[in-house]
């Protein structure tokens, strides 16, 4: 699967699986390490503090960085992959900014 990017550096890493309903939400709170949230299936919303909400769908990730209060919301059922890690994160030709 080369959906999640690797991570170079990195002494620890931890994978979650996030299962959201619609109108739920993992409610703002701040990254404790480097955060990688990849959506699997469904449609949501994300939010740094104070930016705006931006779309999210299958096939996108978000990264937040350390302390980067950040908040999800669910417009459809929703199922995401989250890697959470001290390491550097591989960003390649795979993976754009929008």
């Amino acid at each position: 699967m080369d959906f999640l990017p690797r991570v170079k550096d990195g002494d620890e890493a931890r994978v979650s699986v996030a299962y959201l309903r619609r109108g739920g939400t993992l409610g703002m709170h701040p990254a404790t390490l480097r955060q990688v949230f990849s959506v699997l299936t469904g449609a949501g919303e994300v939010q740094i503090s104070g930016g705006p909400r931006r779309s999210v769908r299958p096939g996108m990730l978000v990264v937040w960085e350390p302390g980067e209060l950040h908040q999800t919301w669910a417009t459809t059922d929703l199922t995401a992959v989250i890697l959470e890690t001290t390491g550097t994160l591989d960003l390649d030709e795979h993976f754009r900014e929008l």
